[in-house]
């Protein structure tokens, strides 16, 4: 591995000191740990940092090769001397070639950096450590490899030609309205997909909060259940377990009273919703993964997996479920706060629903100040951590009960933020028997209540 990373990193070094333009478009994409040799690494930031110098920063190449030959007898041994730096320059493969070098540098690293986090791994097995705390620390490490390994720089696309896809698209949803669900994930409420202009989007991050008891978790797999008759979900349920969880989708999809699927207690025609429900959800394209705190760079990687595993089972993954952000975890550097690793988790996952064309919908705790305020409605700024959730979702919802209401199962869907359309209330009715928000339509009746053993009316 050595010999042609070494050659390689003398040819980039020899183009960027002839070149200082692919310092400007590469300079940040190196970091010390990338170069097989310390000189190499330590060369390069210090033709990063001269570059980055106000006073050379416009320098063109000519004059740019005369400063760092110059400069270079002030680095001494820390750079193998300023002879060794003329030999580069002297020995300089022509600058166009300075992408491939690139690439073969990053991937060296890439594979050393694999070796070592394997080797780690087998040491703490070897030291007794747990099979199972080894392996959530090899692929949180390996994840994060992966991240760094697909960040690269978007190519410039001409507006003229993403116009085109516009227009494309805009033209084959006047022939067929269906086909507008290729971008869009609707909800199974009219009034949001109407106001939301369709829905949740793939390629961004919904946001849905609300206080204990209102419906919250119930909503979003109430949403996870509909967007799975277009294509495949994945949810990440760090609070709920998987089996909680789908007893309540069972109670849903069977219109089967939640207390007496859980107690055992059902009638004949509870029995047969029962094996209804099982039916459904064993059709639906929807995938659970319960594992409390994960890491944001755990859920990148399992999220490409189960990518991979909906396209092998005739699906395509369409939408991520994340219950709930506060839950999940990130790293950063030593004394930062709470909310700056909310802010990389929420980062974390903007970029995935780009990455992987989903729609993610992030459940969202609400600040503690809100459970003593009455007399108001929600807003973003109730969410806790809000300002970088805020800021990079696309459509913030919140599920919503007044508490001056005289109607007991009275809810609301409250839209505070709609990037591409508007904002407002929707009415909605609680049913807790079978976990289920209703619309309210202002112009029929409610859907009837199930038939119930024991009334159960939780929200979560």
């Amino acid at each position: 591995m050595s010999k042609p990373t070494i050659s390689a990193e003398r040819n980039l070094l020899g183009a960027a000191m002839h070149d200082p333009y692919i310092l400007d478009e590469h300079g940040a994409s190196l970091n010390d740990a990338d170069w097989y040799r310390p000189q190499h690494g330590a060369l390069w930031r210090r033709l990063t940092a001269l570059r980055a110098d106000p006073q050379h920063a416009r320098t063109e190449p000519g004059a740019w090769t005369a400063l760092v030959l110059h400069e270079a007898y002030t680095w001494g041994q820390e750079v193998d001397g300023a002879a060794y730096v003329a030999a580069m320059v002297a020995a300089a493969p022509d600058v166009d070639s300075a992408a491939y070098f690139m690439r073969v540098i990053q991937s060296s690293s890439l594979g050393r950096n694999v070796r070592d986090v394997a080797s780690t791994a087998m040491h703490q097995i070897d030291e007794g450590r747990p099979a199972a705390e080894v392996l959530a620390g090899f692929e949180a490490a390996i994840a994060t490899l992966a991240a760094r390994a697909s960040v690269q720089a978007s190519p410039w696309v001409a507006i003229g030609d993403v116009a085109a896809e516009v227009y494309d698209e805009t033209q084959e949803a006047a022939r067929n309205p269906e086909s507008r669900i290729k971008r869009v994930v609707p909800t199974p409420w009219p009034t949001i997909n109407l106001r939301t202009r369709g829905g949740l989007r793939r390629g961004e991050m919904a946001i849905l909060a609300g206080r204990p008891g209102t419906g919250k978790t119930a909503a979003a797999m109430q949403m996870a259940e509909h967007a799975a008759l277009y294509g495949g979900v994945g949810v990440f349920s760090m609070e709920m377990t998987r089996h909680a969880l789908t007893t309540r989708e069972l109670a849903r999809e069977g219109q089967v009273d939640l207390t007496a699927l859980t107690t055992g207690r059902l009638s004949y025609e509870q029995w047969a919703g029962l094996t209804s429900g099982v039916e459904v959800l064993q059709s639906r394209p929807i995938w659970i993964d319960d594992t409390p705190a994960l890491h944001i760079a755990q859920m990148r990687a399992r999220a490409k997996r189960l990518a991979e595993r909906a396209q092998r089972e005739g699906t395509e993954l369409r939408t991520l479920v994340v219950d709930y952000v506060q839950l999940a975890t990130a790293t950063v550097a030593k004394g930062e706060s709470g909310q700056e690793v909310l802010s990389r988790i929420s980062q974390g996952l903007v970029a995935l629903a780009k990455e992987l064309d989903v729609a993610v919908l992030a459940l969202a705790q609400m600040n503690r100040s809100v459970e003593g305020r009455t007399g108001e409605r929600p807003k973003n700024s109730d969410l806790r951590g809000s300002g970088q959730l805020e800021q990079d979702a696309a459509v913030i919802l919140f599920t919503f009960r007044d508490p001056d209401s005289e109607i007991d199962d009275a809810r609301e869907l409250v839209i505070t933020k709609a990037r591409h359309g508007e904002t407002g209330d929707v009415p909605m009715r609680w049913d807790g028997s079978v976990q289920t928000l209703y619309e309210v339509d202002p112009h029929h009746e409610a859907p009837p209540r199930v038939r119930e053993v024991d009334r159960w009316q939780g929200g979560e």
